[in-house]
């Protein structure tokens, strides 16, 4: 829940006021251009990697492996999503709890590829 103040004819949420103190601390910091510069890149070699343009241009198997997790592969979108220390500030991270939180993904232990159908699952 957020609150709302209105200072004349103007209505200000408390996120615009925090983003505001924090785009003023980072700029009387010098820090400023440091995140934006950082963010542009990882935003492109991350589109590098998962664009709409790239995962389109893939088939059958090769477009299941580039984005659920499998085999211990770290370069797919799931596990660049769930723990990739490059991109877990630029994408927030979401590990933990188990590979459920998709709706595909690779067994280890049986090496099985595992579906999830209206939280029903299926091997």
């Amino acid at each position: 829940m957020h609150c709302l103040w209105i200072y004349g004819d103007i209505m200000v949420n408390s996120y615009d006021t925090t983003a505001v103190r924090i785009r003023e601390y980072l700029d009387e910091n010098n820090l400023g251009e440091f995140i934006v510069n950082e963010l542009e890149r990882k935003y492109e070699d991350f589109n590098k990697l998962f664009s709409l343009e790239v995962l389109s241009n893939l088939e059958g198997e090769d477009v299941r492996d580039k984005i659920f997790l499998h085999d211990g592969d770290k370069n797919n979108l799931c596990y660049t999503l769930e723990a990739s220390d490059k991109y877990k500030g630029f994408c927030g991270g979401i590990r933990g709890g188990s590979a459920y939180k998709f709706p595909m993904f690779k067994r280890v232990d049986s090496g099985k590829w595992t579906l999830l159908y209206l939280n029903k699952k299926k091997v």
